[in-house]
């Protein structure tokens, strides 16, 4: 944030920054009140000359905190009452996994190009089969994201269009997704991750492809009681 490193954390019930080993509360007039599997995700948003910090934990109202200007979090103008997922893509603030009139386990918004509080009507997407829902999103580079689903992968592409068709999207296969946005391990531009079927697989950007069989047994036998809680 402003050419510096920052540590910024979020609990269920707080906001902070860590400064010199001291932790300073951020938190805004919005308390979380998220559940220990309500997950923080963090991006860093540049308006101009400012570094705007915008989160999210999928239950409360999208947070932004500008340190430039001090004080504490906030909630995020005309942004969705929640979001399972944020990124940065081509320069527009997206929300995925987003409450709007409704949780929409499958919606994703995003912004006008630099404008964090912007949020055209039609710059939306619905992806298909209801029973998918958006687990979490890595970047793969500025201009294109993977979307990480229960029972699939999508590609997210930016093109040259208006705010309504600023992004393409393509159903890339249906291999398990992760158990939670926390078991995504960006390494270059590969991704590995822990799938619902409790083996690890790598996706290179087209294909995901278990690599654990080796040890699956191990994980698995470790790991059961969650299986049997997801089938």
């Amino acid at each position: 944030v402003s050419g510096n490193q920052r540590t910024i954390i979020g609990t269920t019930t707080h906001l902070y920054k860590i400064n010199t080993g001291t932790a300073v509360d951020l938190t805004g007039a919005t308390v979380p009140t998220g559940a220990t599997d309500d997950h923080w995700r963090f991006v860093v948003f540049r308006e101009g000359t400012i570094s705007k910090v915008i989160a999210t934990n999928d239950t409360n109202v999208i947070q932004v905190y500008n340190e430039e200007s001090g004080g504490t979090f906030a909630d995020l103008t005309n942004a969705p009452t929640s979001a399972r997922a944020l990124l940065i893509l081509a320069n527009r603030l997206v929300a995925l996994h987003i409450t709007d009139t409704g949780l929409k386990p499958t919606r994703i918004k995003w912004t006008a190009v630099n404008a964090s509080t912007n949020w055209p009507a039609l710059a939306v997407a619905n992806l298909s089969d209801a029973d998918d829902h958006i687990i979490v999103a890595m970047n793969i580079n500025r201009l294109s994201a993977v979307i990480y689903r229960d029972k699939s992968q999508w590609m997210m592409t930016a093109q040259t269009g208006t705010d309504a068709t600023a992004f393409r999207f393509e159903h890339l296969n249906d291999s398990p997704g992760p158990l939670s946005a926390a078991c995504v391990i960006p390494f270059a531009k590969i991704h590995y991750y822990l799938a619902r079927d409790l083996r690890v697989y790598r996706f290179d950007g087209h294909n995901s492809v278990p690599v654990s069989d080796p040890v699956t047994q191990v994980v698995y036998t470790a790991l059961s009681p969650l299986a049997v809680t997801l089938t």
